[in-house]
């Protein structure tokens, strides 16, 4: 089973296996993410997302040493030339996938508007 948790400043996708806790399995910072959208192929519903292969890079070794504990990091801001990957959770439906979009757009709307007011 897979979830996400969209906090103001990143998304945890969560994963729990049968007769365990939940470990997060990657994080996506919004300082590190590009694009998102709802992507559907045949009967497969997926969010992908286009995210900083550095973001990544960090995230993986954090989550290696700490499977259990959200990046302590302060996210850094990665600039736009930066190399990009792409990341892809699975949905159960449609609406699930539409539903975390909503969500994600309205974190991120948040997320950018408080860097604006920060950096000003």
């Amino acid at each position: 089973m897979t979830s996400l948790l969209v906090t103001s400043d990143r998304i945890l996708i969560l994963q729990k296996a049968p007769r365990e806790d939940w470990i997060i399995k990657t994080e996506i910072w919004f300082s590190g993410l590009y694009n998102y959208k709802v992507v559907r192929k045949g009967t497969l519903i997926k969010l992908h997302f286009v995210v900083s292969k550095q973001m990544m890079n960090a995230i993986e070794e954090w989550l290696g040493r700490y499977p259990r504990v959200a990046c302590a990091l302060h996210a850094p801001t990665w600039k736009a030339s930066c190399v990009k990957e792409a990341y892809t959770v699975r949905c159960d439906s449609q609406r699930v996938a539409e539903d975390a979009v909503r969500y994600i757009q309205y974190s991120f709307v948040f997320f950018s508007e408080r860097a604006v007011v920060v950096d000003t």
